[in-house]
């Protein structure tokens, strides 16, 4: 059971990625937008709710707690993206450049599986190889940033949000049909010492 729900979980999260990327390379100007203001609305309901929690508290427990300062910073940003989209927009240069920090991250994780699927001698090492090259690859083109226009680099981005949630999706399938090679069956007594 614990195996079916982390593969649930892990194929939901997957899909999730997927379509998100099919929604942002459909229509990436709109979908930024509504998104933008959909979590300006969010924060600054969240806001409001810290800023009446603040004043429902004990005196001594709300000084610890922050939540007025927290409850008007979230307002402050929500307002920010609800009424303000065009400028946050024009910062998301910057935040496809984290995403482009994460997806390099990723890429030198899933390296790393794969050398240590090649030291353990297991199969499946192309196949992890292939998505750790792809996502390195991702990662370095979108830091070079070749595009002129940002539509052009969202475009991209979403293409590989989706190359990368379908080659996750691919080792995952892969993993639970060679139970060989999930980290879970590696037998720490091999490497135990005869003393």
């Amino acid at each position: 059971m614990k195996k079916f729900v982390k593969y649930l979980g892990r194929t939901v999260a997957y899909i999730a990625e997927i379509l998100l990327g099919v929604v942002l390379l459909i229509n990436p100007e709109e979908f930024t937008s509504w998104i933008v203001i959909a979590a300006g609305v969010g924060m600054a309901v969240a806001g409001v709710w810290y800023v009446l929690r603040y004043f429902r508290l004990e005196p001594e427990l709300a000084m610890r707690e922050h939540d007025l300062s927290t409850g008007l910073f979230l307002c402050a940003a929500g307002a920010l993206c609800a009424f303000g989209t065009d400028w946050v927009i024009g910062t998301f240069s910057l935040l496809t450049m984290i995403y482009a920090i994460a997806l390099l991250i990723l890429g030198f994780v899933k390296l790393q599986g794969t050398v240590d699927l090649l030291r353990l001698k297991r199969r499946g090492s192309v196949l992890s190889l292939i998505n750790a090259v792809l996502t390195l690859v991702f990662a370095v083109i979108i830091f070079a940033h070749p595009f002129s226009a940002m539509m052009t680099l969202w475009r991209f981005t979403a293409v590989s949000i989706i190359v990368v949630a379908l080659l996750d999706i691919v080792v995952m399938i892969f993993s639970a049909l060679k139970p060989e090679l999930r980290e879970d069956t590696f037998d720490r007594g091999d490497y135990d010492s005869d003393d």
